[in-house]
């Protein structure tokens, strides 16, 4: 009796096991903002107009570059910029061996225009276990990690002298995570209300180990599903498209506006 407990609880588990990470690419960081126009024409300056141009997904304003976007959601009023797992997103090289104070001054000393939206795009995240949070995007999404456990067990007096205990990368956009005192509040309605990626969603629907915010939604023509993340990050997957109608195309951000 005792072996076969053992051998059926080896079985329940099986399915769980088995689970394979998500084959998905990103898609775009949503933000809230009271002025969706003035922050176009804010990233219009700041990259090369060649590879960098206005945007609309829907109804929603945005810039894109090469596929991945920035989304902008009216908000009513400035948009709380901290105590959620969202802290804010940058340009240029992460490391878990450099301080988030050197790698600033590094943005600082940027020479403008930049070459792309998309080029060295990384998102600063806070977590309360931060290697717990990287292994979770390493399982569910297929992120390569750059671990420091050594920088989580050290809080240092100012936050902005910390480093990431980790970084997980994914399909060139960077996730570098630091640890918070938390408790961390759900990132909608934040400044970064959640990051989304392009992914199949009947695999995903297929699933048992995902906690679901928001089963069907839609942005623009296409299907999509909200998950929670580590940290009550909000991380919403986009499918294919659900209806079609004239002018629409396939790809995510057909409707943008060009310079050409």
């Amino acid at each position: 009796m005792r072996a076969w407990s053992a051998g059926l609880a080896l079985w329940a588990l099986t399915p769980t096991l088995l689970l394979r990470p998500m084959d998905v690419s990103f898609h775009h960081i949503h933000v809230n903002d009271p002025s969706p126009s003035h922050l176009v024409s804010y990233y219009g300056r700041l990259f090369r107009p060649d590879t960098t141009r206005p945007t609309s997904v829907g109804e929603v304003l945005g810039i894109e570059s090469n596929g991945v976007f920035l989304l902008i959601d009216a908000a009513r009023g400035m948009p709380p910029e901290s105590g959620s797992a969202g802290w804010h997103f940058g340009w240029g090289t992460v490391s878990v061996d450099e301080a988030y104070d050197r790698h600033r001054m590094q943005e600082i000393e940027w020479e403008l225009p930049l070459e792309s939206f998309s080029k060295d795009l990384h998102v600063h995240l806070e977590s309360v276990d931060p290697v717990a949070a990287a292994e979770w995007y390493r399982d569910i999404l297929g992120a390569t990690l750059e671990l420091s456990p050594a920088a989580a067990a050290v809080q240092p007096q100012r936050a902005i002298h910390r480093r990431p205990a980790a970084i997980a990368r994914l399909d060139n956009v960077a996730l570098a995570i630091y640890t918070s005192p938390g408790p961390l509040e759900r990132t909608r309605g934040h400044r970064i209300d959640h990051l989304a990626f392009k992914v199949d969603l009947r695999d995903v629907r297929a699933r048992t180990d995902l906690e679901v915010l928001t089963g069907a939604g839609r942005l623009g023509t296409f299907d999509t599903m909200v998950i929670e993340g580590p940290d009550h990050l909000a991380i919403e997957l986009i499918g294919g498209p659900s209806f079609r109608g004239i002018g629409d195309r396939d790809d995510l951000g057909a409707a943008a506006s060009r310079d050409d």
